[in-house]
């Protein structure tokens, strides 16, 4: 995964071994919401569940993006 923005470039090779290890289970956890999406959609706690998982996990690739710092 690569992004640029100006001269500045973020290669998800690049990272630490441990920010690779939480995008695999990021990647892992969005598969099954992928599979469970009908059933997740039927439950309104379960909507908020994810969703406020989704959210969490937003953040923490957008921190690990370097993008925040980008903009300041």
């Amino acid at each position: 995964m690569t992004r640029r923005s100006g001269s500045q470039s973020w290669i998800a090779a690049e990272i630490e071994p441990e920010q690779a290890e939480e995008l695999v289970n990021i990647q892992v956890q969005l598969a099954r919401w992928r599979i469970n999406l009908d059933n997740i959609l039927l439950d309104e706690l379960r909507r908020v569940e994810v969703a406020k998982l989704a959210e969490s996990y937003s953040l923490l690739v957008l921190d690990m993006s370097g993008l925040l710092d980008s903009v300041a």
